[in-house]
């Protein structure tokens, strides 16, 4: 009688997205679940990983002992369910024994005070963090920070932001944005979050870039974007340029929907569009984001839909 093969090996990147993916899921944390999705089919080392990192989180004591240490609720849990301290810790620290994997502490980053920090369309903000890192938000964004002993992390909600990142090795600063998590010590670079998918675009220093189970590092003056559980692969753009802080976008293609969710951004007006058809229309180039009728106007006549007024928005349909 043969030996039956190994469940499968996984290496250690997939092993580290599974159990970021467990986590976020049994903390009931804000997990993107199309992106889910999206990396579970990628591979079917996806599945095996995670289906493995979730078998050890599979005791209902243990899942409540982490939600209790991430959401600091009011009574521990072994008062409330006759859990022993062992359940607690084993709660807390299982993560750290996936796959060798050193997560950090949830003890530390649910005692990390949380920052919510939001725009409205057509108003930009600036903020300077407490670490001195300073952030620019386009116009209705979102992020989500929270600054601890041993990590800096911002979660993008919705919308674009450019980091500007102070230097602390000590201190690693991520960016969580869908799928992608986006890992530095010190640099600036822009994120923005769209129905599309992710684009990153590193204008100093360099950035780690994690997603659907593989790396990339990238370098300023390289972006790169992630959609449909793909990643791109990196192209070059001018750091020095203008872009949408001074109220412009480059791009070398996008759809018309997602630079109508931008020029959205910038605009109290609302532009809709009501067929796929010019939703999914590929455009390139290089657009003044504050002024979308006429930006629009033009795209028309060369792709053959028109803009009405319709209320205080536009319309967009053939």
């Amino acid at each position: 009688m043969t030996n039956s093969p190994p469940e499968t090996e996984v290496n250690e990147a997939q092993l580290r997205e599974a159990s970021r993916w467990v986590a976020l899921r049994a903390l009931g944390d804000e997990a993107d679940e199309a992106d889910f999705i999206q990396w579970l089919e990628k591979d079917p080392q996806h599945r095996i990983a995670y289906d493995a990192v979730a078998r050890q989180l599979g005791d209902p004591a243990i899942l409540d002992a982490m939600r209790w240490a991430a959401r600091e609720e009011s009574a521990p849990p072994r008062w409330r369910l006759g859990m022993s301290a062992s359940k607690i810790a084993a709660g807390i620290s299982i993560l750290a024994l996936v796959g060798g994997i050193v997560w950090r502490p949830l003890w530390e980053r649910a005692l990390a005070p949380v920052m919510e920090i939001a725009s409205e369309a057509d108003h930009g903000r600036d903020v300077t963090l407490p670490e001195g890192s300073s952030l620019s938000l386009d116009g209705n964004s979102q992020v989500r920070v929270q600054m601890g002993a041993t990590e800096r992390r911002v979660t993008l909600s919705r919308g674009e932001a450019y980091f500007d990142v102070a230097h602390d090795a000590d201190r690693p600063f991520e960016v969580l944005a869908g799928s992608a998590e986006i890992r530095v010590l010190g640099t600036a670079f822009d994120v923005n979050r769209s129905a599309d998918g992710v684009e990153l675009a590193v204008y100093r220093g360099r950035v780690k870039l994690m997603a659907f189970g593989t790396q990339l590092i990238l370098t300023a003056g390289q972006r790169t974007t992630l959609s449909n559980g793909q990643m791109s692969a990196p192209t070059t753009f001018d750091p020095s340029a203008p872009d949408w802080r001074t109220g412009w976008l480059d791009t070398e293609g996008v759809t018309l929907a997602n630079l109508v969710e931008r020029l959205n951004r910038h605009s109290a007006h609302r532009i809709s569009i009501t067929d796929p058809r010019i939703a999914a229309i590929q455009v390139s180039g290089r657009f003044r984001l504050d002024n979308p009728q006429e930006l629009l106007k033009s795209l028309g006549t060369m792709y053959g839909f028109k803009s009405t007024q319709q209320g205080d928005g536009l319309l967009l349909d053939f």
